[in-house]
Order: C-alpha cells, then structure tokens, then sequence
C-alpha cells in the first residue's frame, strides 16, 4: 500500500470506517509479525503482540495527529508491547527458574551462511541496540523515525547504531582470533 493510500485508509478509518482500518490490518499484519519476530523470538508471542498492537491502534486512532505517520505509530506500538512481553518473560524466568524459554526464533534453512551469523549476532545484542539495528536495517526506518518508534532522539539512534557495529566488530574479531 503506497503512502498517499495508506494516509487516505487512515483518516478514514480516524472517521469510523472499519473496512479502512481492515484494510490497514491486513497491509501491515505481515510486516509486523517478522518485526515482532524478530524482537520477540517466538511465532505466537509475535502474532498475539500485533493483534495487540492493532486493537490499541484501532481504539486510539483518532488521537493519530498526523495520519502520514501511521507507519511510525504503529511500529512504535509493536516495539513497546514487544519490550512488555520481553520483560513480563525475563521476569518470568527469575520468578520460576524452571521455565524454559526459546529466546530466538528458528532460523530458515537455505539462507547464506555469513547473513545468518550476522542475525544471530544482532539476536544477540542488547534489547535497544537489536531494536535500533532491527528497524534500521532490516525494516529500513531512518534514524529519525527509528527514534520515534524508540522514543528517542535520532542523535541517541546514531549512538545506539555506532555501539552496535563496534560490538558486532568486537565479536567477530575475537572468533577470529579463536
């Protein structure tokens, strides 16, 4: 869905018009799911964080101010109710030692080597610099809307980005020396 159509679904499901916002659903479920995946780690913990996500975006739409932004709003919703799922988990797991928990999700066969190593490098960084790497580079959000999403500004996303190559950086050389 281009933009111009999006901003127009938008207003007028902002109007009452639930086939708008059917339609909004259905152009961003995918898109949502693999970023919520990948935040998350788990197919159905992602699937239930957007159906979340869009139940609270359809019950404050109207406080949307700027409809072309719905893209950013809605991305930003999924990275909170995602950071709440991954800290109701965490503390989950120090309350009861016992659960189990498939923190990553399964990678997908026939894909190059060298781009899954960087994935799973990236699964493993720290939750706002894997954040800011995710909508960055795999969503492709510029460093400013990234920060929107974040919550953050887009100098502190630059940051979080620089720390995150000089990591991936740190890792990889170490396993080279190894």
């Amino acid at each position: 869905m281009e933009r111009s159509e999006r901003t127009k679904k938008v207003r007028e499901a902002q109007k009452g018009d639930i086939a708008a916002f059917r339609d909004l659903f259905y152009a961003y479920c995918r898109p949502l799911t693999s970023y919520a995946l990948r935040l998350i780690g788990n197919q159905e913990d992602a699937e239930d964080i957007v159906q979340e996500a869009m139940l609270k975006a359809y019950r404050s739409l109207s406080s949307l101010r700027y409809p072309e932004r719905f893209d950013v709003w809605i991305y930003r919703i999924v990275t909170n109710e995602a950071r709440d799922r991954y800290d109701r988990r965490k503390r989950e797991i120090e309350s009861h030692e016992e659960v189990e928990i498939d923190s990553f999700p399964d990678k997908t066969a026939g894909r190059d080597e060298e781009v899954q190593i960087v994935k799973s490098l990236i699964e493993n960084l720290p939750e706002r610099l894997r954040t800011a790497c995710i909508l960055r580079y795999s969503e492709g959000f510029s460093c400013r809307e990234t920060g929107k999403i974040m919550g953050t500004t887009e100098g502190t996303i630059r940051v979080l980005l620089y720390q995150a190559r000089q990591r991936l950086r740190e890792i990889l050389r170490k396993g080279d020396e190894a």
